[in-house]
């Protein structure tokens, strides 16, 4: 092997150093181990052969929000003492200022030309296709796809140091007919001239030129003056740095130079400065992390009663395919293709790793208060639950439960500090429960029973409204509710996974977890789905009559309607199987827009109402008996209206066939036999 034993040696502490803050990282973060694996494994190669790169190592991060992709990016650059060589863009900025190069330029230039590590976060706002399909005006991110392509770019602008130094020119030319001379970089013939020259010169030059010391001067003295301005140093270092150690070095190749000698060299600059300048990040790591609604279409799915771990296996079925159908409408396929295959995914948080972030955190507040205070505190069971409850929104990751540990913890520890130094107790141990709406906390000095107890209120926000009314709203949303669940078991003949009969969400009263197919869409789901969609307010008609048939279902409808007509539209699912637009000029490879494909969806709703009437007329008894249930309980899980089904159904099938997996839906496997 040709590498020294010295180079040797590095590559194995290094290989030795990732696996440790491998380690450490699946002890801070909770959910994702695999994603740390995979992340590790890619990093690698880049950390430990930067140097050997031809192009930049890329690798996308995608997921939703608060499930730990840019703070697990941070982390490890952290763990790895990276800090100085990592540049985070937040591209919801930058996409659209145009600042990118800007930024690159001006405050990371030192990292350009090495290797460095940057991170492209929110990337998905990058977009060059617009909602309609339509190219976007791209030109403030052109650099960005210049950068994944080649990991190089080039800039046209004059640097801004040029202009100055254009007026600069002026000065010396003065200098060399007043014959004004200097040793050192210091004034010194004709220093009162050239004093004059450089005052009579502020209206052009501005005040930001540094010829003075400006410590002397503001003691009235005229003390050193300086030939070359001493903030300029930096600016021109940048762009003319060979053969130099440091600006220190270059400044003293500055100040041994006389006014005629540095006309020449600044023009040498201009010169310089005036051509396309090429920057090379092709030994970067380059990370592109955002959200994809697309791919995780659910994301925006507010209800904090759903199921984390419906949302958490459906994630687990999204592959590089999907992610890459996602991209295809918001970049074009070449740019696609810029970003590589290195596709990291993340999956949704289940409900084992939201109870494993909440203990984690909970175990770091109990060591902070060890150390600060000296207590030794007893979490119960009931405290992880309500925080559990109240912080936990499946689609929102972290953040949510973090804010609930800080106001339900952190707000109750200074009433609990307060009053230990009030009872003047020894107080060692504290054992903190959670009932009734309220902390209970048990306070001990080293005995077995507690020297004293305490309880304080808590400011509950989603429990509360999580209790059942047996009113006329309760009543509309557990038919309502059913109505879409037994449209969904008898039209699919898959069991739903939940109904939720209440919500802490004022404007989501309640919410069906059904268990039809993701995978792929076909004619039959679709229409399927459409029936589903509609059999919350065909089961109010039904139930109440046609005028206390309330108006909930705006958002069923909406939903349906978007399906039918894109299905006619895009999928070719109607008459005749082509791809529609509306006029312009980006759109000429499409077919143009008639009524006749708005009747084709609207006949596709028509029949999928039918349906959902039908299956809840025949199964009224069902209807009514699962709704009753749902005004005594919040919830009905997927074996109770399992046996509810089987008991009160019109459909012999549900008796004798019984239900069926999803994975049996399509069945097209038999038609190949």
């Amino acid at each position: 092997m040709k590498l020294s034993i010295e180079k040797q040696n590095e590559i194995i502490n290094k290989k030795k150093k990732l696996q440790e803050v491998q380690q450490i990282l699946k002890t801070e973060f909770v959910g994702i181990d695999k994603v740390i694996d995979e992340l590790i494994y890619l990093f690698e190669s880049w950390y430990l052969f930067s140097e050997y790169q031809l192009k930049p190592l890329i690798i996308n991060l995608w997921g939703m929000t608060g499930i730990g992709k840019t703070s697990l990016i941070k982390r490890v650059v952290e763990l790895l003492d990276l800090d100085d060589i990592y540049i985070n863009l937040d591209m919801g900025y930058y996409s659209d200022s145009g600042n990118i190069k800007a930024i690159l330029t001006d405050d990371f230039d030192h990292v350009l030309g090495n290797s460095g590590i940057i991170c492209f976060d929110e990337f998905q706002l990058c977009r060059t296709i617009n909602e309609g399909k339509n190219e976007k005006n791209h030109s403030n991110s052109r650099i960005l796809w210049e950068i994944l392509d080649k990991g190089k770019f080039t800039v046209f602008d004059k640097p801004r140091c040029i202009y100055r130094l254009q007026d600069l020119k002026k000065i010396l030319k003065e200098c060399i007919r007043r014959n004004i001379e200097a040793e050192n970089g210091m004034i010194v013939k004709n220093k009162e001239s050239f004093i004059n020259l450089v005052d009579k010169s502020t209206l052009f030059l501005g005040s930001s030129y540094e010829f003075y010391n400006y410590k002397n001067r503001h003691k009235e003295e005229i003390g050193d003056v300086y030939l070359f301005p001493r903030n300029y140093y930096d600016d021109i270092y940048k762009l003319d740095n060979s053969g130099f150690d440091n600006v220190t070095e270059y400044e003293q190749f500055i100040m041994n130079k006389q006014p005629s000698e540095l006309i020449e060299y600044i023009d040498s600059i201009i010169k310089f400065g005036n051509k396309p300048r090429e920057y090379d990040m092709s030994k970067f790591l380059i990370f592109n992390v955002g959200n994809l609604d697309e791919v995780y279409h659910f994301s925006s799915d507010m209800n904090p009663d759903n199921d984390p771990d419906w949302f958490y296996n459906q994630t687990l079925k999204i592959n590089i395919n999907d992610i890459k159908m996602a991209l295809q409408k918001r970049f074009r396929n070449e740019q696609i293709s810029r970003l590589g295959n290195n596709h990291i995914i993340y999956p949704a948080f289940s409900s084992e790793a939201y109870r494993k972030l909440i203990e984690l955190n909970l175990n770091q507040f109990k060591q902070k208060v060890q150390n600060m205070f000296g207590l030794n505190i007893i979490f119960d069971a009931s405290l992880q639950d309500i925080i559990f409850k109240e912080g936990v929104y499946p689609t929102q990751g972290a953040r949510p439960v973090l804010t609930t540990l800080d106001r339900l913890i952190e707000s109750t520890t200074g009433k609990i500090i307060n009053d230990i130094l009030e009872q003047n107790e020894e107080i060692s141990k504290l054992e903190w429960l959670f009932e009734n709406s309220e902390h209970h906390i048990k306070f001990y000095n080293g005995n077995a029973v507690p020297a004293f107890e305490r309880k304080y209120p808590a400011e509950l926000k989603i429990e509360p409204h999580r209790k059942i009314k047996k009113d006329d709203r309760q009543s509309l949303l557990a038919v309502h509710e059913c109505g879409h669940a037994i449209v969904a078991g008898l039209i699919t003949h898959i069991v739903p996974v939940k109904i939720s009969c209440y919500s802490s969400v004022s404007n989501n009263s309640g919410s069906l977890q059904d268990n039809t197919p993701t995978d792929m869409m076909t004619r039959r789901l679709l229409k399927d789905r459409i029936a589903i969609g509609l059999g919350g307010i065909i089961a109010e008609k039904i139930v109440f009559g046609e005028d206390n048939v309330s108006t909930g279902s705006s958002g069923d409808i909406n939903k349906i309607t978007t399906l039918a007509i894109d299905s006619i539209k895009e999928d070719g699912m109607g008459s005749i199987p082509i791809s529609i637009q509306n006029p312009s000029p980006s759109t000429n490879s499409y077919f143009r827009y008639k009524e006749k494909y708005d009747n084709e969806a609207i006949e596709l709703i028509e029949e999928g109402r039918q349906t959902a009437e039908d299956i809840l007329t025949r199964n009224k008894e069902l209807l009514l008996k699962m709704a009753k249930y749902l005004l005594k309980h919040p919830t009905m899980n997927k074996a109770t209206m399992l046996r509810y089904f089987r008991k009160y159904a019109i459909e012999d099938w549900v008796r004798t066939e019984g239900f069926i997996k999803k994975e049996k839906y399509f069945g097209l496997l038999e038609y190949m036999k």
